[in-house]
């Protein structure tokens, strides 16, 4: 699997997505979308039931099945003037909106796993609805051990802990160094451990000859070294031992700018904390759950947006009614209402009068709405929707059955709902 959008598993409203309008007759769909430089429509008979969308939708993909003009042709009925395609009518919507949405893949619930991935191979999609959590560069065929090359079997230790008993302890291990690193880093600003600086030195140093060590076994081992230093983890990997050699030839007593420098580079040590991501799929399926639902959270930026300029501008008028006020701009406000909305009080700026005090408690009632009660559920869901097709995906290609997993995820999934509906009522 491969990077790319990620989407959970949610059922058929992604039909009425905004930027679609659909008009149902005769058993068919249409899409309606305005502004397709393509008009040419296509026709496909799925099973019986009728699609059609602008050929533009599909060169999106030109590598997949109904993106490539050549491999879709043999499907082509010139009498109706139509593809038809023997397959499962109910998985085509999700096929459909892949193409549509540009590349989010989302399997119906109605769908079982096994069927929705046969469907992707069959149209030639890759399933890459856990972007970074895959491997960095996977080989298109999985070979076994013995006809693996020296390289490959290299890159298999270092990047799939799961392919041996060995690369899951070396993966337990450079789990520990990463831990023991940031401890250290945290440690050696304490005070009355600062004197301590050449054991912190030397504690660092062991720590970076990991870093390095396996950053240059992956750059020797990587199938493609290029693809590797782009790639997130690549970076990562990267910018962890980056800081530590920058500092070596930066001296701290050249002046103020040169010290400056030097403390944003040992800043960087922290985003060692990333390379956990690698052995943990929690953050990544968190980064998955954000990037799914990014066009809801820019509409909530929107919200968020409006709010501040509408209760930071009233706050300004109103407290300017006041001799003392604190509030000598409206960018003031913005800075009272964001600390506000987000109810931490800091207590440097308050409202002096009546109304400037009912105003502010309108905005941390505000906030609470906006900023925890709109998108938590929105991320949640998604989160929750992702980690499951996420353990369904490992357990199939572990050969487990996953049905006892999804009979258990939905059984709580209805006690949650049902749980909600009594507190409802």
């Amino acid at each position: 699997m491969q990077s790319m959008q990620a989407c959970a598993t949610i059922p058929s409203p992604y039909l009425r997505k905004k930027e679609r309008s659909y008009s149902w007759s005769r058993g068919g769909i249409h899409d309606n979308r305005q502004g397709v430089t393509n008009h040419k429509r296509v026709r496909l008979n799925v099973s019986g039931l009728i699609f059609e969308t602008f050929e533009s939708t599909f060169d999106r993909f030109p590598e997949t099945l109904l993106g490539s003009h050549e491999k879709r042709t043999k499907y082509y009925d010139p009498i109706r003037d139509e593809y038809y395609l023997a397959r499962d009518k109910h998985t085509f919507d999700a096929i459909l909106f892949y193409y549509q949405s540009k590349g989010i893949l989302c399997r119906p619930e109605d769908v079982p796993s096994d069927v929705f991935n046969e469907e992707l191979k069959f149209y030639e999609i890759n399933d890459r609805r856990f972007p970074i959590l895959n491997k960095v560069i996977e080989s298109n065929t999985k070979k076994h051990p013995s006809e693996q090359t020296f390289r490959e079997r290299g890159w298999e230790l270092l990047e799939n802990p799961e392919s041996s008993t060995f690369a899951q302890y070396l993966g337990y291990f450079s789990i520990l160094i990463i831990t023991l690193s940031l401890i250290t880093y945290c440690l050696e600003t304490v005070p009355a451990l600062k004197p301590q600086k050449i054991n912190w030195f030397l504690m660092e140093c062991v720590w970076i000859t990991w870093f390095t060590m396996e950053l240059i076994l992956r750059f020797c081992f990587t199938p493609n070294r290029f693809r590797f230093l782009v790639s997130p983890f690549g970076l990562v990997d990267l910018v962890a031992v980056l800081p530590f050699y920058l500092t070596l030839f930066l001296p701290s007593d050249e002046g103020a700018t040169s010290f400056a420098v030097l403390r944003i580079l040992r800043v960087g040590r922290c985003l060692r904390l990333f390379k956990l991501s690698r052995y943990h799929c929690a953050p990544m399926l968190f980064a998955a759950a954000m990037k799914d639902c990014q066009e809801k959270l820019r509409a909530l930026a929107l919200c968020i947006f409006i709010t501040v300029i509408l209760f930071g501008s009233s706050m300004y008028y109103i407290e300017g009614l006041s001799e003392d006020s604190q509030f000598e701009s409206i960018p003031d406000t913005f800075y009272y209402v964001i600390i506000t909305m987000v109810t931490v009080g800091y207590g440097d700026y308050v409202p002096k009068t009546v109304l400037g005090r009912i105003l502010g408690a309108f905005c941390a009632f505000s906030g609470v709405i906006v900023l925890y009660c709109f998108p938590t559920p929105i991320i949640v869901v998604r989160f929750v929707q992702l980690y499951k097709e996420h353990v369904i995906s490992e357990m199939e290609k572990s050969g487990i059955d996953p049905t006892e997993f999804e009979n258990k995820f939905n059984a709580d999934k209805l006690f949650l709902a049902s749980r909600k509906k009594r507190l409802d009522k």
